[in-house]
């Protein structure tokens, strides 16, 4: 009987399927995840524009992360990301600022580490730190830029 008990039990709970995660993405071969694109929405890691409605921040939150990716791993293969420092403690404060103070009580109603997110975070810093760092130097607004932008603010 109670062997019976156990096997049906087990049965049934392998016949239950239980999702762990969802991948949404694959760049080259590294998962892209639903809980990273939770946490990127959640930090705010990709400013919303009024006319998009949430579907269209999730793709627009999924580009970015597939394109963080892509990123992320030339930098690693390249040994940059391992010589590129980055203020954690500036970047997670920016990250509290940008979710109004409240990052740390949104994840944990989401159930989500954040350690998981200081983890994204870091990756998005590393490779914004290179581009500024790489590509700055060239960037030289003409005069007229100048003026343009002065009027406007």
């Amino acid at each position: 009987m109670y062997h019976e008990a156990v096997l049906a039990l087990v049965l049934a709970l392998a016949m239950t399927t239980v999702p762990v995660e969802r991948v949404v993405a694959v760049v080259n071969g590294v998962p892209v995840l639903e809980t990273d694109v939770r946490l990127a929405e959640i930090a705010q890691l990709v400013p919303r524009l009024p006319e998009e409605d949430a579907a269209a921040y999730r793709r627009t939150v999924t580009t970015a992360l597939v394109d963080l990716e892509l990123r992320w791993q030339d930098l690693k293969s390249a040994a940059i990301a391992q010589r590129t420092a980055v203020d954690m403690d500036r970047v997670w404060a920016a990250a509290q600022s940008r979710a109004g103070g409240a990052l740390d009580g949104a994840l944990a109603a989401a159930g989500l580490d954040p350690g998981m997110l200081r983890h994204l975070l870091l990756k998005a810093a590393i490779v914004q730190a290179y581009v500024a760092n790489r590509f700055e130097p060239f960037i030289r607004p003409t005069e007229a830029e100048v003026e343009s932008l002065w009027r406007t603010k």
